[in-house]
């Protein structure tokens, strides 16, 4: 009996010892995880340009666009209120990724070292916030192709008042405003949805809609420099670039002749950026949705300036810099503010930084 105590405490210690060996061993092992760095130093010089100088490092092979823009303010947003409301139908948008986009988008902020502040919204408190002071740098994501009735029926559209005032919103799925959605009943068809003539019309001009196209396969500026790509759309709800620019809109998706699927729509003192388009591939959403936040082309004053691109391999890094002419009346704003967003173009890949300076 002793003997086998003896073995048996002699084999106790010999896991412990080979444990803390191979503790010390891990502790010395450099990581193999990943890595992606970024400095960015901007300068503003007197003869009306930034100076932009960019070194970046990668322990693998990556594609990075790096950008330049001018708005007013930092693009910042300190909440993204997201309504999600099982007892209301869809339309233009499947169930699992109106409910699962808010976890993409979480997930990529959280990857870039931003908070992830989105607050869900059911039905009746979507009526309560489009009836309250509108919240410092927030934007709205409406991702069910269909408004529920307690914010839009034949008699009430909180929405549109709220855009007016100041509202952002993101819209995704059918036309927006073509159709209103009763509450659910659970002894009558899954998803029944009512139809809302010329129910588009509130929100924007009819006239700048057309195109048959189902895939838009070109790039915008938007969607090329800012590395994202969502190429779905409905037919006929295409945004004439044209119209739309003249308008004071910006097209922000996708191409295909003289039309867009996604675009930026001035509404008085806010904006809607409407993806005409179904809810098919959630997870290319949550990536054009996070790059348009991040770069704060959500905003109405901020525009893009070109910029460049930088391809390393496995354990290379690159400086890079550009002197980026200011328009003089950007210049002469001083409110305004310059913005470099860097973001690594490659598929799913989370990495994004932005780096402001004042004008």
């Amino acid at each position: 009996m002793i003997n086998k105590t003896v073995r048996v405490i002699e084999l106790v210690l010999a896991i412990l010892i080979a444990a803390l060996v191979l503790a010390e061993i891990l502790l010395y092992v450099p990581s193999t995880r990943p890595t992606l760095s970024l400095d960015e130093q901007l300068t503003v010089q007197s003869n009306g340009t930034v100076t932009v100088v960019s070194t970046v490092e990668s322990s693998f092979s990556a594609h990075l666009s790096l950008d330049n823009l001018v708005g007013n303010g930092s693009p910042k947003i300190n909440s993204i209120f997201y309504y999600y409301d099982g007892n209301y139908p869809v339309s233009g948008a499947d169930p699992s990724n109106w409910f699962g986009l808010p976890g993409h988008l979480g997930s990529i902020a959280s990857a870039r070292g931003e908070v992830d502040n989105i607050v869900g919204l059911n039905a009746t408190q979507l009526a309560s916030f489009l009836t309250s002071p509108i919240p410092p740098d927030s934007v709205l994501i409406v991702a069910s192709g269909c408004l529920p009735d307690p914010v839009y029926s034949n008699n009430s559209n909180l929405v549109v008042p709220w855009l007016r005032a100041g509202g952002q919103l993101f819209w995704v799925g059918s036309p927006i405003g073509e159709f209103r959605g009763p509450p659910i009943d659970p002894r009558g068809p899954p998803f029944t949805v009512i139809s809302v003539p010329n129910g588009s019309d509130p929100f924007l001009p009819r006239a700048w809609l057309g195109n048959s196209a189902n895939l838009y396969l070109g790039n915008t500026s938007a969607s090329s420099e800012l590395g994202y790509y969502y190429p779905y759309a409905w037919p006929g709800q295409g945004f004439n670039i044209s119209l739309l620019e003249k308008g004071g809109g910006l097209p922000l998706g996708n191409i295909d002749s003289h039309f867009t699927n996604v675009a930026r729509i001035p509404e008085s003192k806010g904006t809607l950026v409407d993806f005409s388009a179904p809810s098919i591939d959630v997870v290319r959403l949550a990536f054009a949705m996070q790059n348009l936040l991040d770069a704060g082309l959500h905003e109405s004053s901020y525009r893009l300036l070109g910029g460049t691109t930088v391809s390393l391999s496995s354990g290379e890094s690159a400086t890079l810099t550009q002197n980026v002419p200011i328009p003089l009346s950007v210049f002469a704003n001083t409110s305004a503010e310059f913005c470099r967003f860097t973001v690594q173009t490659d598929y799913l890949a989370p990495f994004g930084s932005v780096a402001c300076i004042r004008l």
